[in-house]
């Protein structure tokens, strides 16, 4: 599943995100080609990937300001971030 995150994502809009968020059980690509995460917004998304496993999050696309981030929080060790274009499916459907 590849969830869009649009626009700035602070501490005013961190309930929306958490409600956001509570729905996801298995593995996401969270697109963040379009989003800036303060640190509500990056510990919304720490709190998800705690929730369902480091391996099942990855953080895709992030803009240069984000990757600076991601980098200076050290969530880019934690977390997998890559391009949307390189990210291989984390799971199959068969019917």
């Amino acid at each position: 599943m590849v969830v869009r995150l649009n626009g700035e994502f602070d501490h005013r809009t961190q309930a929306a995100l958490r409600e956001g968020f509570a729905w996801i059980t298995g593995p996401v690509i969270i697109d963040l080609s379009h989003a800036w995460l303060a640190a509500a917004g990056l510990g919304e998304v720490m709190a998800l990937a705690k929730r369902i496993g480091i391996e099942n999050v990855i953080l895709a696309d992030p803009t240069p300001i984000m990757r600076r981030i991601l980098a200076v929080t050290q969530i880019d060790r934690v977390l997998s971030v890559r391009l949307l274009e390189n990210v291989t499916p984390l799971y199959k459907k068969t019917a």
